[in-house]
């Protein structure tokens, strides 16, 4: 089932990952919303593509497309770097195609997997 506009849920992470995630969301904005910062990565699908979104020092206005929704999985704070293979200042208020750090391959496999679910909870 789709969910509906403005909706965002969080779910707990596997047991396994719990050290280094944080949660797994998923978010279907009515519009153009505004992520406020909160001093960890995220690793987001946005129905089309796969990005890492840095640590933000400020808010940060994130448009959406019609029918559009976000997926993510987000690291707890000072744990992305080691699972992503890159320094977080390095990512700071920025938003980094996945394959750029993962190689076209690994991102492509994964995106794959997501664009065959039926919306964002499936995600």
């Amino acid at each position: 089932m789709d969910e509906q506009p403005g909706a965002y849920r969080e779910w707990p992470a596997a047991v396994r990952l719990a050290d280094s995630v944080s949660c797994l969301w998923s978010s279907q904005p009515a519009g153009e919303t505004l992520v406020l910062p909160d001093a960890c990565m995220d690793i987001v699908w946005d129905g089309a593509a796969l990005f890492v979104a840095g640590p933000d020092t400020g808010p940060v206005a994130v448009p959406l497309r019609p029918g559009g929704f976000f997926a993510g999985l987000r690291f707890r704070p000072g744990r992305a770097p080691a699972f992503l293979g890159v320094p977080a200042a390095a990512l700071a208020d920025q938003r980094v195609a996945l394959d750029d750090l993962w190689g076209e391959q690994a991102a492509r496999q994964l995106a794959g997997q997501l664009a065959a679910v039926p919306g964002p909870a499936a995600a």
